[in-house]
């Protein structure tokens, strides 16, 4: 009978999450909503008294403008920023490091039509962009996409993978 290894896991979580809203007439014609929102996540895990301490964070905030044109037809608009972060340090053998930051800002252009107390449909536009993939989007997409060839470089984010001893 072959017998397991035992290895000492521990493991604490602080996690804090907090949003705000407000919503108000802008002009006569338009309404306008906007939010925050921020979540912070920090893991501090022992692996045999080893530390391996990962942290995820985001915040977001959001603007929407909306028109009435008819009791059938509204028109909308807006965009959001969303800042994520991502960090994992762990001490074994040295300490090692690895960071990813994205920021992704978005536009969007959007109608509604209510064909009836159930029914509405929303077609629009929106365009979005990732500072992590350097990557535009457009969606629907309006013209042809360009086929990526996909290459994942070992390290490709400032201070990921780096050891000191």
């Amino acid at each position: 009978m072959e017998h397991g290894t035992l290895y000492n896991i521990g493991i604490r979580n602080h996690a804090v999450y907090a949003n705000t809203t407000c919503t108000g007439p802008l002009g006569e014609k338009w309404l306008l909503r906007s939010g925050e929102a921020y979540s912070l996540d920090r893991e501090n895990m022992q692996y045999n008294g080893r530390p391996v301490i990962t942290t995820n964070s985001a915040f977001q905030v959001k603007m929407v403008l909306t028109r009435p044109v008819s009791d059938l037809f509204k028109l909308r608009m807006g965009g959001d920023v969303i800042y994520e972060g991502y960090q994992q340090l762990i001490r074994m053998d040295g300490t090692h490091t690895f960071n990813l930051m994205d920021e992704q800002p978005s536009l969007f252009l959007e109608s509604e039509i209510t064909l009836s107390r159930q029914i509405a449909l929303r077609p629009g536009v929106r365009s979005s962009y990732s500072s992590l993939l350097d990557e535009l989007s457009l969606y629907p997409p309006v013209f042809p996409q360009p086929s990526k060839q996909v290459h994942t470089p070992r390290y490709p984010w400032p201070g990921a993978g780096s050891s000191r001893n």
